[in-house]
């Protein structure tokens, strides 16, 4: 189910993206990075996750979820903006990028690695 759920997203996504529009390339991306991180850190038992909305100790299914509706809200969010304020959803896509591409550099300091294997 979990699966079908993200190719369903990912789907969904694609179908609109324009092939120039590199933030939400990118931030897609770094989603699915975090989200590849995150299994890591639930699969170590030594391991606690930091979003207070998952727990400590989330389930690979609640993760699944998670991460597949934070992809489809940060493209919906970057659409309405698009057709908004374009200089806004500039913002608020670099944030986004800074805030979790420093997620990402922190878990991997800490030695958590990413293995996109995991989320399937």
């Amino acid at each position: 189910m979990t699966r079908l759920l993200f190719s369903v997203v990912l789907l969904l996504i694609s179908l609109n993206v324009n092939a120039y529009d590199k933030f939400t390339i990118i931030s897609t991306g770094i989603l699915l990075t975090d989200w590849a991180q995150t299994h890591e850190i639930v699969n170590d038992p030594e391991r606690r996750e930091k979003n207070p909305y998952l727990g400590k100790y989330p389930s690979h299914s609640k993760l699944n979820k998670y991460f597949a509706t934070a992809i489809l809200l940060n493209y919906l969010v970057g659409d309405v903006l698009l057709k908004k304020k374009r200089n806004i959803r500039h913002l608020y896509y670099l944030q986004f990028i800074g805030i979790q591409g420093l997620n990402i550099a922190n878990n991997h300091r800490q030695g958590v690695r990413i293995k996109f294997n995991r989320i399937f």
